[in-house]
């Protein structure tokens, strides 16, 4: 096994390509783990997906639907429709 590298002697582009499987492993587990939670409480909660959707459709209208502008992304409204049933 190689001796770890300090990080301080690193360049940050070198730091970057080091650091880049690691956060595509955790972004692809966390991303399983997210579809997981959903289900779970589309299991617990009937109504969410429809509910879901209407808030969807509501946020689209008056144009915060894009997260990229300001808007919420479909995960955050699932969340916080689910914490309010």
């Amino acid at each position: 096994m190689p001796p770890p590298m300090n990080m301080s002697s690193m360049n940050p582009m070198m730091m970057q390509q080091q650091m880049q499987p690691l956060l595509a492993t955790q972004s692809c587990s966390l991303a399983i783990s997210s579809v997981h939670k959903i289900k779970e409480l589309q299991k617990n909660y009937t109504d969410l997906r429809n509910i879901v959707l209407i808030i969807k459709k509501l946020l689209a209208k008056h144009d915060l639907h894009k997260p990229y502008s300001g808007g919420l992304n479909s995960y955050s409204i699932v969340l916080m429709t689910s914490t309010f049933l």
